[in-house]
């Protein structure tokens, strides 16, 4: 019979965070090859053990596996381009790829709209507030 597992949520204030999600990854393994400082490059097959690490220390392992893949996109940035980006959310599975800086952005919606129809001053306007101000795009019922 499965085990149901509760996680607390990491936005309620003064949750007590289970050790949950270790006992529920459990065991892995991973196959992978290593080079030391002799140059050598040696496969091994290992397994990690998450049982005993509390759900903080999981997600703070998750982040870092995040930033690495993120941070070989960032360094192509400009100093400006990347200041651009902070607070931004990325989902998880796109982590790593090229990201759209917001003249890009800008450009996509122009041609568009252009495309559409609409005239190339306006549709520079209605690029520029859409790229600025996102929660335009989202349709509202």
């Amino acid at each position: 019979m499965c085990k149901v597992l509760p996680i607390a949520h990491r936005t309620q204030r003064g949750a007590i965070m289970e050790n949950t999600i270790g006992e529920a990854i459990g065991i892995q393994i991973d196959n992978f090859s290593v080079k030391n400082d002799a140059g050598d490059t040696v496969k091994i097959r290992v397994k990690i053990d998450y049982s005993n690490m509390s759900d903080l220390d999981i997600m703070n392992c998750l982040n870092g596996n995040r930033r690495i893949p993120l941070q070989r996109v960032l360094r192509k940035m400009s100093k400006e381009e990347i200041a651009d980006l902070d607070g931004t959310t990325f989902d998880a599975n796109d982590v790593g790829k090229k990201i759209k800086s917001r003249s890009e952005k800008i450009n996509e919606f122009i041609t568009a709209f252009v495309n559409a129809g609409v005239d190339k001053e306006q549709a520079v306007v209605l690029a520029t507030n859409a790229v600025d101000n996102p929660q335009l795009l989202t349709i509202k019922e």
